[in-house]
């Protein structure tokens, strides 16, 4: 699903209107009908009353349309219309149509005495908004935020910028959800939105969408397109051999972890290669897999330097950064040969002390910080939007793939585009969930998947398999392992095996 800027969303209404030869208020009362259809699905319209605040654009068009639409069905609906000397030609046709609905109109130095039970429907301004909000609405603002009612917002919380960052101090009416036309809209996806947008759900309205948009938003459709359908002659060597490298005395866990989830995720063979304490606790807990073992006890201080047995190597995770393990790491980057790497944890904050070491790893290797992990390679920023800059720098310097994981986890790839993810909850925001990542991507690309398909498929798997294990345990018991026990059944969801 493309992810549109606001200039393209103009042009996208703009050519919908040409192509499907309507007009812009047929195309208003599609998306109000659209949003009306949401609001039955999610409250009791019958007794729910509604408190719907409209601007003076067509984002307030919409909101007006709703209005009307929820009294003509019988719902309790009033409208308290912005005083304005310049509402859009669609949004005076719908005061128009308006009838009976109830009508109070206010300014900035209005009280917007909200009843007790009301639901607060936000329709003053969308994603046309292009500068922050005047500071004669912080007064405004601050009621509904401080009401404590429900706030639906049509399209965008009132105040927040679509594409760009809007500042702490800016006045924004915070949402409880967010009912957004066509795509999510970049700043709801950005964790430092998560006060103003705490949820959304986007509306298909049916706009002409020609563009090949830089920032895409991954859904079902997008990784069902991806799968591949393995031929009944298939055997282990089909499925390839990953290697998980990684651990350290009290950290055989993240191997561990990450070679169970390599293993659910359908690889065909796994090794995993950890110090010398780590042998009994992999042998024991991943019987399936094979496990060599460096000279040490409690540390790395070798990695294998032949690779033509395996497919992928997923390294770091659980590793530390002693000076040993630190000279072998890099010594292992000049390794020849190297398959596709997936590089985590204790890798990417030795790259940190060592940036000329980026040159020696392979094109289109995939790196997944965190966010401190993140800052250490590419310095602090001042907001997400300068730290998604900061990593397509990164990837662009390191020709790799950049997973800025959280919520809605940013996959920048070297030319610059972004994929977001659609999956995942905060119930896995557990030690141990970034090692099941690990082992999840090196595992697809153990299985012949492009790095690029690989790591959008093993994100949204991940967090699929999250949102799975969350329905059965609750988010806020659930751990790293509850994720890689629910794989398979996140498989069985976006590709069905039935009797194949």
């Amino acid at each position: 699903m493309n992810i549109l800027t606001a200039q393209q969303l103009k042009e996208a209404d703009t050519r919908t209107l040409e192509v499907r030869q309507i007009s812009s208020w047929q195309l208003m009362e599609k998306a109000a009908a659209a949003l009306f259809e949401c609001l039955k699905a999610d409250l009791d319209i019958y007794t729910t009353h509604f408190t719907i605040l409209c601007g003076p654009g067509n984002n307030g068009g919409d909101g007006l349309a709703l209005a009307r639409m929820l009294f003509s069905a019988g719902g309790h609906a009033e409208v308290r219309l912005l005083k304005s000397a310049s509402y859009s030609p669609d949004n005076l046709e719908n005061q128009k149509r308006l009838g009976e609905v109830p009508v109070t109109f206010f300014d900035f130095s209005s009280r917007l005495d909200l009843a007790e039970d009301t639901v607060i429907i936000d329709a003053l301004y969308g994603y046309g908004l292009n500068r922050p909000l005047a500071p004669g609405w912080a007064s405004i603002a601050e009621q509904v935020n401080a009401s404590g009612r429900r706030v639906l917002a049509v399209d965008m919380p009132s105040g927040l910028l679509a594409d760009a960052h809007t500042g702490s101090s800016a006045p924004v009416i915070k949402a409880h959800r967010v009912y957004t036309f066509h795509c999510p809209k970049k700043a709801l996806l950005l964790p430092e939105n998560a006060s103003r947008a705490e949820d959304f759900k986007v509306i298909d309205i049916g706009l002409e969408d020609h563009f090949r948009a830089a920032e895409r938003y991954i859904v079902t459709d997008t990784v069902r397109a991806l799968i591949k359908t393995p031929s009944r002659f298939a055997h282990k060597g089909t499925f390839g051999h990953a290697l998980i490298a990684g651990g350290s005395y009290g950290k055989t866990g993240a191997v561990i972890l990450a070679a169970r989830a390599a293993l659910k995720t359908g690889c065909g063979l796994v090794t995993a290669y950890a110090p010398r304490c780590g042998y009994i606790p992999l042998q024991t807990a991943v019987p399936e897999a094979m496990v060599i073992t460096a000279a040490e006890e409690e540390y790395l201080d070798t990695f294998p330097r032949k690779f033509q047995h395996f497919s992928s190597v997923g390294i770091g995770i659980g590793m530390g950064t002693g000076e040993k393990t630190e000279a072998a790491f890099l010594q292992f980057l000049a390794s020849e040969g190297l398959p596709p790497l997936v590089l985590d944890a204790d890798a990417l904050n030795i790259l940190a002390r060592n940036p000329d070491s980026f040159s020696r790893i392979p094109r289109n290797s995939i790196l997944t910080p965190h966010p401190k992990e993140l800052e250490r390679l590419t310095g602090p920023w001042k907001d997400d939007f300068e730290k998604l800059e900061k990593a397509k720098q990164l990837s662009g310097r390191a020709g790799a793939i950049v997973v800025v994981k959280g919520a809605n986890s940013a996959l920048v790839f070297p030319d610059g585009s972004i994929s977001y993810n659609s999956t995942g909850n905060y119930g896995m925001a557990k030690g141990g969930s970034g090692d099941v990542l690990t082992g999840i991507i090196t595992s697809l690309l153990a299985q012949g998947y492009p790095p690029e398909e690989a790591v959008v498929t093993g994100v949204f798997l991940h967090g699929l398999a999250g949102d799975i294990a969350a329905g059965q345990t609750g988010r806020r018991g659930m751990t790293a392992s509850d994720i890689v026990h629910a794989l398979p059944a996140a498989w069985q969801e976006i590709a069905p095996e039935g009797n194949r």
